[in-house]
């Protein structure tokens, strides 16, 4: 019984080394792990920017490859459909119907502004916004301004996007929208409380709402025909960098803070005309430090060591090129 104990021990030991040493010899297999979470883009770090004109297209418009195409469908669809559908608009309709039409959309956006600029803590601009829709719907239902006429009330335009940054919400990068053009991340989510806030919206009859969209759209780009010819080349920088410098200004009213201006590097080209001696006098007949530049000539020049006597100075006027001979010659002297 002892002997059968022994043998079991044994086999038992040289099977436990035999797989401990087969293990230690066979290719490590890949072990399972879970896969890797996606690390977050540094485009979506980039969310708590506040965009400016100024700054590197990486920082302001971390989308650029999106935006571009987006760029390009808008402009195809306004190339083949809104511009032409503007001009014929501006071609058919009179000029004074149309600034009417211009005015009355204007008007609509009255109350919105008095809220936005009440909530951006401006109370007198928030009462002239008031005073402007009021003064304008009752002499002309809105299709005249009456009030910037007569009563010299300027317009304001404020939307939410803008109470958002002075309540001090960052912009984030810049968007390229379809349909809608370009934006900010911020802009983006105010546009939904501004369609809320839009007058249209509320009209029960979902035609005339879209009819009203639809020619306040064809407005609007009728009145900036002939802007984009003014760009030439790549379009697509010089709108986002117009949007974003617009924007800047209309937050905080054209006093923008120091720190969205760049900075300007101190001693701009010192360096350089330090170097070049940029208005010293030369040295060792040197021009501005070109060493190439044929040296100045010291020889003395012998026609002035005979210089000609001078003549006296006299009372005669100088004659002109211009004068005659008989408009410059004195009379006491044709009779000699």
């Amino acid at each position: 019984m002892s002997m059968l104990r022994f043998i079991m021990g044994c086999a038992l030991a040289s099977s436990t080394i035999g797989l401990a040493y087969a293990e230690s010899t066979a290719p490590e297999k890949k072990r399972f792990s879970l896969p890797e979470l996606p690390k977050i883009p540094d485009a979506v770090q980039q969310l708590r920017v506040d965009a400016t004109a100024s700054q590197p297209d990486d920082i302001k418009d971390p989308f650029e490859g999106f935006n571009r195409r987006v760029f390009r469908f808008n402009d195809y669809l306004d190339r083949n459909i809104l511009l032409p559908t503007a001009k014929a608009y501006q071609k058919v309709v009179p000029k004074p119907v149309n600034t009417s039409v211009s005015h009355f959309f204007s008007n609509l956006k009255e109350p919105w502004t008095a809220t936005n600029q009440l909530l951006q803590g401006k109370p007198k601009e928030s009462l002239r916004s008031l005073g402007r829709f009021t003064v304008n719907t009752l002499t002309s239902l809105g299709f005249a301004d009456a009030a910037q006429a007569s009563l010299s009330l300027r317009r304001g335009d404020e939307d939410f996007g803008q109470t958002l940054g002075v309540w001090g919400v960052k912009s984030g990068p810049f968007i390229m929208l379809p349909l809608l053009g370009p934006s900010t991340v911020r802009d983006t989510g105010a546009m939904a409380v501004d369609m809320f806030a839009r007058p249209t919206r509320y009209i029960d009859e979902h035609r005339a709402e879209a009819i009203l969209l639809g020619l306040n759209i064809v407005d609007t780009r009728a009145n900036l025909i002939g802007v984009e010819s003014l760009i030439r080349g790549d379009q697509y920088p010089v709108l986002r960098d117009v949007y974003l410098q617009r924007r800047l200004q209309q937050v905080f009213d054209g006093n923008i803070p120091a720190r969205f201006n760049p900075p300007i590097e101190e001693g701009f080209g010192d360096e350089d005309f330090d170097e070049q001696g940029f208005g010293d006098a030369p040295v060792d007949g040197d021009s501005f430090g070109d060493e190439s530049t044929t040296p100045i000539d010291t020889t003395p020049d012998p026609r002035k060591d005979d210089p000609q006597p001078t003549p006296p100075l006299t009372s005669t006027p100088i004659i002109s090129s211009a004068s005659t001979p008989t408009d410059s010659v004195d009379a006491d002297t044709m009779d000699a």
